[in-house]
């Protein structure tokens, strides 16, 4: 059956400030699990990108907390970093983004993980986002992400994706997951 597998909900809130051609944000994101009933991961954290030639470089922190049924809140760092090649064609964009990720944690030993993510979208009020995106730890394929999203631009400072994404995770690492998501981007500056 389709919704036995785990279904959660994730909600992102990006608070974005750019000066001239750099772009600073505060990310925040919570998720709930057992069909929205139990909240069990909180993350915040500053990110800051630039673009150089065609590529767009960035980098950031997480700080995370997790609530693992019947262990207590475990404590996380996430520091990252990414590059970014973007494609337009008229209104249509195309994102090719390669990202490192180092866990830190006092709970479980620290690893890397390796993320490529694939995304389109398109200049519009109402557009559609869609995603792929592959994982890699050191013991080869964490997971596949298929993602699709409609983004409703709500001013020229801000807009809202609704959408919904499969993990298709290793069995070790949780086995696969439905989500629900909705992410909320807020700009100020040039």
């Amino acid at each position: 059956m389709l919704f036995a597998q785990p279904f959660e909900s994730w909600h992102n809130s990006d608070f974005a400030l750019r000066r001239r051609s750099k772009q600073f944000t505060l990310h925040t994101q919570l998720r709930s699990a057992d069909r929205f009933q139990r909240l069990y991961h909180a993350r915040v954290g500053p990110l800051f990108q630039m673009p150089y030639n065609r590529l767009i470089f960035g980098g950031g922190y997480y700080y995370q907390t997790n609530r693992v049924p019947g262990r207590d809140l475990e404590d996380s760092h996430r520091p990252f970093g990414w590059v970014e090649f973007p494609l337009r064609d008229g209104r249509q964009r195309v994102v090719s983004r390669a990202m490192f990720e180092r866990f830190l944690g006092a709970a479980r030993p620290s690893f890397n993980r390796y993320r490529y993510q694939i995304r389109y979208t398109r200049q519009a009020s109402w557009s559609p986002v869609i995603s792929f995106e592959s994982f890699l730890d050191h013991q080869g394929v964490f997971a596949w992400r298929y993602s699709g999203a409609m983004r409703r631009v709500l001013s020229q400072a801000s807009e809202l994706d609704v959408g919904y994404f499969y993990d298709q995770r290793r069995a070790n690492v949780g086995g696969p997951r439905h989500v629900f998501f909705t992410n909320l981007r807020l700009r100020w500056g040039e």
